[in-house]
C-alpha cells in the first residue's frame, strides 16, 4: 500500500522525526461559528529541531504517493513540549499548533467606525489591529451601523462581521480569506464514488441535526432592535451589524432559508489517503472550506459542502475525514449553475 508523505517546516527548516501529525480546519455544523484550526505533531529527537518560539511559522504539507499532488496547511506555534526518557533515545517532542482565528480569539480590539462601511473594510480593519492580513476576495455587499467597541474580543466583532455578510471565511497562519455573500457561485464539486466514477472513499456517515433547523431566526443588530423572521418553537439567534432594520430582515430570511433542511444528508465523509495513486487528487482538492463534493453512494448521487476536515496521519496510514452540509442548506439561486440555477429548486439570497 503507498503511504503519502507528510512534512513539517518550522520557519522554513525542514523537522526531521515526525511520528504522528493531527490537525483540524473549519467546523462540523452549518450552524457553527468560526472555530480556530489547531494542529498536533509528536515526533522524536528534540535535540534536532530548529529553534522554536511561541508564534513561529510552521508548515504542514500532505503528499500524494509519488510526489504527484501536494497541499500546505499553516500554522503558527502555541506551544512546545519534551518528554525525556531515561536515555536520549527515549526523549519525544509534541508541537501544539494554531491558525489565525486563534490569534483573534486571544486579542481585544477598540475601534470606531462609521454607518455605512462595507462589512469586509471594518473586518479588514479588525484583523490588521492584531497582526493578521484579510484577503478579501469579493468586496463585501453589506453595510454596517456606526458602532464603537471596547477592549472586546476581535474573534466576536469578526464573527459579528461574518455575520452580517454572510460571508465564507478561511484561516492561515498570519491571514484569512474573506469570500463575500454570493461564494455559492464559485464553487468547484469534486466527485468521490463508488462506483468507480471519481475518487474514492471508505466511510459515510448520513443525518440530519436539530441544530441545522430552524423555523424561526432572530437576528439582533447591536445597537438596535431584534428582528424576528418565521414562527416556531427551532429558533436560531444571530448577531449583526446590520446597518438598519430593513437588511436584518433581509439576513433572517436568508438565514431561515438556510436552516430549512429537514431531511438526512451526508455529514461526514473519509478516506484513507495510502490509496490513491494517480491523478487528479480530488483528496486534497478537496481540502478547503466551502470546496464542494459530488458523493455517489449506491444508487443517489449527494451535493455537499465541506464545512471543515481533520487529517490523521502516522509512520503507516493518512486519513481525511470531510465534515459534510448538503447543498441544499446553501441552495440559493446563481444564474448559470447547473445545480444553483434551476427554477423552483433554489432559494433566493439577499
Amino acid at each position: 500500500m503507498a503511504t503519502p508523505q507528510v512534512t513539517v517546516a518550522i520557519n522554513g527548516n525542514s523537522v526531521s522525526n515526525v511520528q504522528t501529525m493531527t490537525l483540524t480546519k473549519g467546523r462540523v455544523k452549518v450552524s457553527d461559528n468560526l472555530r480556530p484550526g489547531t494542529a498536533t505533531v509528536t515526533g522524536r529527537r528534540p535535540d534536532l529541531l530548529p529553534a522554536t518560539e511561541i508564534g513561529d511559522s510552521v508548515d504542514i504539507t500532505l503528499s500524494a504517493s509519488g510526489g504527484i499532488a501536494s497541499r500546505t496547511f499553516s500554522y503558527r506555534v502555541a506551544d512546545l513540549t519534551i518528554d525525556y526518557g531515561i536515555v536520549s533515545s527515549m526523549d519525544t517532542w509534541t508541537l501544539e499548533l494554531e491558525d489565525a482565528f486563534a490569534y483573534l480569539g486571544r486579542a481585544v480590539v477598540t475601534r470606531s467606525w462609521t454607518a455605512g462601511t462595507a462589512a469586509s473594510t471594518v473586518a479588514t480593519n479588525i484583523c490588521s489591529d492584531v497582526g493578521i492580513t484579510l484577503a478579501v476576495n469579493t468586496t463585501s455587499l453589506s453595510t454596517v451601523s456606526a458602532q464603537t467597541v471596547t477592549n472586546e474580543s476581535a474573534l466576536d466583532v469578526f464573527q459579528t462581521l461574518v455575520n452580517t455578510e454572510a460571508a465564507l471565511v478561511q484561516a492561515g497562519s498570519t491571514n484569512i480569506s474573506w469570500f463575500s455573500r454570493g461564494w455559492q457561485s464559485s464553487i468547484v464539486y469534486y466527485v468521490f464514488a463508488d462506483d468507480g466514477s471519481g475518487d474514492k472513499y471508505d466511510t459515510v456517515t448520513f443525518g440530519s441535526l436539530a441544530d441545522n433547523y430552524a423555523d424561526k431566526v432572530v437576528v439582533t443588530p447591536r445597537g438596535g432592535t431584534e428582528v424576528a423572521t418565521g414562527t416556531g418553537i427551532f429558533s436560531y439567534n444571530l448577531d449583526s451589524y446590520s446597518f438598519d432594520t430593513g437588511q436584518a430582515t433581509q439576513l433572517g430570511l436568508y438565514t431561515k432559508g438556510v436552516f430549512d433542511v429537514q431531511t438526512s444528508t451526508p455529514q461526514t465523509m473519509s478516506v484513507l489517503f495510502n490509496l490513491d495513486t494517480t491523478l487528479p487528487v480530488y483528496e486534497l482538492d478537496a481540502l478547503g472550506v466551502g470546496a464542494g463534493i459530488t458523493l455517489v453512494f449506491r444508487t443517489g448521487t449527494y451535493k455537499s459542502l465541506v464545512e471543515g476536515f481533520t487529517i490523521t496521519s502516522d509512520t503507516t496510514a493518512t486519513r481525511i475525514t470531510y465534515n459534510l452540509s448538503s447543498t441544499a442548506f446553501y441552495a440559493f439561486l446563481t444564474l448559470n449553475d447547473a445545480v444553483l440555477g434551476r427554477l423552483n429548486y433554489n432559494k433566493l439570497g439577499f
